[in-house]
């Protein structure tokens, strides 16, 4: 499923991070979970291998049933993998919801302080960043 059986003879510190992150991953997955914890697991990884790990968590979620609370910093990849997702600021939860519900201009401005425009693409919210002048 990971695609990691390539791997098994490597030494750790010679694994690019999107291996890394998928033998850990994988590593997690030997104890049969029912929930997942990932601290940001597309932390410093290419668009495409964030995009394989957010693919393996959601075939996770949907074929073996499990539950997985991922901290995400890319608004954009929690939009398109992401049913629920909550803000926090300050260490409290200062909204919870869908990314429809949650993807709005003054919602983000509260919450991380930058402006934006948000547009729908196949029905997911997207945020595109306004440079701010000076």
């Amino acid at each position: 499923m990971l695609g990691i059986k390539h791997l098994k003879n490597r030494i750790v510190l010679t694994l690019s991070g999107g291996e890394l992150q998928r033998v850990l991953l994988g590593r997690a997955l030997v104890s049969d979970p029912k929930i997942l914890l990932l601290d940001e697991p597309t932390s410093a990884l290419d668009l495409n291998y964030a995009i394989d790990i957010m693919k393996i968590c959601e075939e996770l979620c949907i074929k073996s049933q499990i539950t997985i609370i991922s901290v995400l910093h890319d608004l954009n990849l929690a939009s398109l993998f992401c049913m629920k997702i909550y803000f926090l600021k300050n260490g409290e939860i200062f909204y919870e919801g869908s990314p429809k519900d949650l993807f709005q201009p003054q919602i983000l401005k509260e919450v991380y302080g930058f402006s934006c425009d948000v547009i729908a693409h196949l029905e997911r919210p997207f945020v595109i960043l306004k440079k701010e002048k000076k």
